[in-house]
């Protein structure tokens, strides 16, 4: 079993406040403003829209099959419609409420190439791996995840927002080692 962080009750408050900006409804006039260095899209409901957008391929997807939209939402129709488009298909294993050393080492290595496009399909929970995105993104990306009743949580990335997610993967990493954190 490979080594993960899992977040304590005591950080949930902080790292469930949105980063970025939350938009209700359609995305791609936003998203498709601008040219990104790379796009993430974290969750089921927000990458089926990410798929869809008209001039800004997304560079990430990940999906683990669920949302409180609807439970098991077959993944089979993403999927061929990825693969159509060029995307390279990705399993990783992450367990609900954490961060898996693995989840964080494919995600990195994936948005660390600029030529990559996949999706990743989540065998657990893919909420906790925009952490993992708004880290690994370099500055001038965008990382968009849903947030469930809300929409979604649009997130352009810098230096400052990148060393931010450093130190909350720093905060689970001591939670892991049972270590307090500050």
């Amino acid at each position: 079993m490979r080594p993960r962080a899992e977040l304590p009750e005591a950080l949930r408050a902080d790292f469930a406040a949105p980063r970025g900006f939350v938009v209700a409804g359609d995305i791609r006039g936003l998203v498709d403003s601008r040219r990104w260095a790379r796009v993430a899209c974290v969750g089921d409901y927000v990458s089926r829209l990410c798929l869809g957008l008209s001039r800004v391929a997304p560079n990430l997807l990940i999906v683990d099959g669920r949302t409180r939209r609807a439970e098991n939402l077959p993944l089979d129709e993403l999927a061929s419609a990825a693969v159509s488009r060029g995307y390279r298909l990705m399993r990783v294993e992450n367990p609900a409420g954490a961060l898996s050393l693995e989840a964080l080492e494919v995600v990195c290595g994936l948005l660390g190439d600029e030529s990559s496009r996949a999706l990743v399909i989540v065998d657990g929970e893919e909420d906790m791996l925009a952490l993992a995105c708004l880290h690994c993104a370099p500055p001038g990306s965008l990382v968009i995840y849903g947030i469930p009743g809300r929409g979604s949580a649009l997130v352009p990335v810098d230096l400052l927002l990148s060393r931010e997610a450093q130190t909350r993967l720093l905060r689970l990493q001591l939670s892991l080692a049972g270590q307090p954190s500050a």
